[in-house]
């Protein structure tokens, strides 16, 4: 199988309780073993980004079905492409709520903003350093 990445913005329609962000990640983490599907959802003020990586058929279904969730609004492609190996083996899905986390303050103006203006590398830099982080906490 040739690994397939997607990484992702949106808003949220309304926001997130700490509940329904659990909620979310119990159903994702039950759908994405089905599919192999990996990856690591971040949530501050509203702003998803997530990042999907799996068979290319997988992701590529998965991310339609986001974008036609009524619970996500101006979904934005930021990068999709071929991986050599999972950034997230072994989490069928991981969530970081920055609104509860000591690294808010690292990321929030980025977030706040509502637009990625960073290169892919910056983006993928970024998703990296998230990851360190939360490897720690967990």
């Amino acid at each position: 199988m040739v690994l397939y990445e997607i990484v992702y913005q949106s808003f949220a329609a309304d926001d997130f309780s700490i509940a329904e962000l659990n909620e979310l990640m119990v159903l994702s983490k039950v759908n994405n073993l089905k599919t192999q599907i990996t990856g690591c959802l971040l949530y501050h003020n509203r702003t998803f980004i997530q990042v999907l990586e799996g068979g290319e058929q997988d992701v590529k279904a998965l991310y339609q079905k986001i974008k036609l969730d009524n619970r996500h609004s101006k979904v934005e492609l930021v990068w999709q492409g071929e991986l050599d190996k999972r950034g997230f083996s072994g989490w069928s899905m991981s969530l970081m709520n920055l609104n509860e986390t000591k690294i808010a303050n690292l990321f929030s103006n980025f977030l706040d903003t509502g637009t990625l203006d960073y290169d892919v590398a910056g983006i993928l830099t970024t998703s990296k350093a998230l990851l360190k982080e939360m490897k720690q906490d967990i």
